[in-house]
């Protein structure tokens, strides 16, 4: 009997121990396979930072998304991922990774943030000495050492409702929504930024024949331009002869179209102490004794930053006959032509530089020590992970 009892007390004690390390073994392949599921997610959020900086990504206007997986790339069959890129609030991306293995999947979530064009990262005297970095190797001013950072355009949701222009002088603090701006030749437009200044434009925006649209600081004035309708002459931004557009504080244009600086025509920034940003999608044409920019200081860098990113394939920025541009220009897609006696001084990073006679480009040696950004409300950069997004389930 006692023999019975032992055999079988043997007997439950070996079945409870294959239970266990049956158990055991389910348990330690399940971590296993999250611990692979997890370094699946973690390559897709890799792979969407590598995409989204070498530009072959474009990142999702707001409302929009983006997805890849791994697809075949992967070359095995014992997981996956899968990404999805998203719009954030205040221009952010977030990016989900979905990382599977047979019947065990994680989740990896960040928040990226467009981290500041550094001007002197970017923009530098070039093998010419003459501040220009071509992304073209048949350019004779090709660097091979630019790693272009990408461009982010993107405009907010226009808000509403949208209020018919009606031809004041003035706009004060405050965020105003217009289906268009239109100052009258010879007229002006003052808008007073006591603080902050938000101008959207459904259609666009033209300054008539020696008319003038100032903006007076110290608050930041953004415009946002969205070209639902242009001009009478096919412009989101047109300036007359002789029109001025003058800041005297921070000032940040986001412009989807055309813009064209007619002769003689204006576009400055009056104060030492601000920056002005012009982001273009569309062509920028400059013409004969038009003035983009002003002429800075002895030992003072650029106070205006254009981001130009083409549509279609004709010279997205044209300087015509004695135009002259003070300014940081970043169109690394961009063919650039110049006619005889314009000038450009400070920087261009472009696709292909063309000058004709007595055009020429001058490096401003000031530019070397911007070594943040700050200043400028760029929409050109390179992806990050924000600090304490990251998060798994």
């Amino acid at each position: 009997m006692l023999a019975v009892v032992l055999g079988v007390a043997l007997a439950v004690l070996s079945v409870s121990m294959l239970g266990w390390v049956a158990g055991g073994g389910k348990r330690a392949a399940l971590e296993v396979g999250r611990a692979q599921a997890l370094y699946l997610a973690e390559s897709g959020l890799a792979e969407a930072l590598y995409r989204l900086n070498g530009r072959s990504l474009v990142p999702p206007a707001p409302g929009d998304r983006a997805e890849f997986s791994s697809g075949e790339a992967l070359g095995w069959d014992r997981g996956s991922y899968r990404v999805v890129v998203s719009r954030a609030g205040e221009g952010g991306l977030d990016v989900e990774s979905a990382g599977v293995v047979v019947d065990v999947s994680r989740r990896l979530t960040v928040r990226l943030r467009l981290q500041c064009l550094a001007p002197a990262d970017v923009f530098s005297p070039g093998p010419q000495g003459d501040g220009v970095r071509a992304t073209d190797p048949q350019d004779p001013r090709y660097d091979p050492t630019l790693d272009p950072p990408p461009i982010d355009f993107r405009l907010p949701p226009l808000p509403s409702p949208v209020t018919q222009w009606d031809y004041r002088d003035s706009l004060g603090s405050g965020t105003h929504v217009f289906d268009r701006i239109e100052v009258p030749k010879q007229g002006s437009l003052e808008i007073q930024a006591e603080g902050p200044v938000d101008v959207y434009v459904a259609g666009f925006v033209s300054v008539g024949n020696k008319a003038e649209l100032r903006c007076v600081g110290p608050g930041p004035v953004r415009f946002y331009v969205y070209g639902e309708q242009l001009d009478p002459h096919g412009q989101a931004l047109y300036l007359d002869n002789h029109a001025v557009v003058r800041a005297e504080g921070p000032t940040v244009w986001t412009i989807n179209g055309g813009v064209v600086l007619d002769q003689h025509a204006q576009f400055t920034q009056g104060s030492a102490d601000a920056r002005a940003s012009l982001n273009i999608r569309g062509g920028l044409l400059v013409e004969g004794h038009a003035v983009l920019g002003s002429e800075p200081d002895d030992e003072e860098a650029p106070r205006v930053l254009v981001v130009l990113e083409p549509v279609g394939t004709a010279p997205a920025l044209e300087l015509e006959e004695q135009a002259d541009v003070y300014a940081m220009v970043y169109a690394p897609d961009a063919d650039v032509n110049m006619d005889q006696h314009s000038l450009l001084a400070g920087a261009l990073v472009c696709h292909r530089l063309a000058l004709k006679k007595h055009a020429g480009c001058q490096w401003n040696e000031a530019i070397a020590d911007l070594n943040d950004g700050s200043g400028w409300e760029l929409l050109a950069g390179w992806w990050e992970v924000e600090t304490g997004t990251w998060s798994a389930r």
